[in-house]
């Protein structure tokens, strides 16, 4: 930011004909630009969240008893609430021995 050495307020940038100057609102300073304005912006791809990669598929889920079309009896379980806020959560089954997935 600059200010205006006469009145002390904030200088604003225009562009007067084809140069750009620093201009007071308040009184009547202005000073031309002679320096080329260059602004550069480095973009930094942010890295993709790791939500769901195979070895860590077992990891944090939780388990229970329930018996599988394979006949595995130990699946993994999360709840998703699917309908109304004022229905149950669903309750979704995933089979850690064939990758089988169903609700009730």
């Amino acid at each position: 930011m600059h200010f205006c050495p006469d009145c002390d307020n904030m200088l604003v940038m225009e562009k007067i004909d084809l140069t750009y100057s620093y201009c007071c609102n308040t009184c009547s300073y202005k000073k031309e630009l002679v320096i080329a304005l260059k602004h550069t912006v480095e973009y930094q791809p942010r890295e993709e969240d790791k939500i769901w990669y195979e070895e860590d598929e077992n990891k944090n889920l939780d388990y229970c008893e329930k018996l599988c079309e394979c006949g595995e009896t130990r699946v993994s379980f999360f709840q998703m609430q699917t309908r109304s806020a004022d229905e149950p959560m669903t309750i979704f089954y995933k089979c850690v021995k064939c990758k089988n997935t169903w609700r009730e």
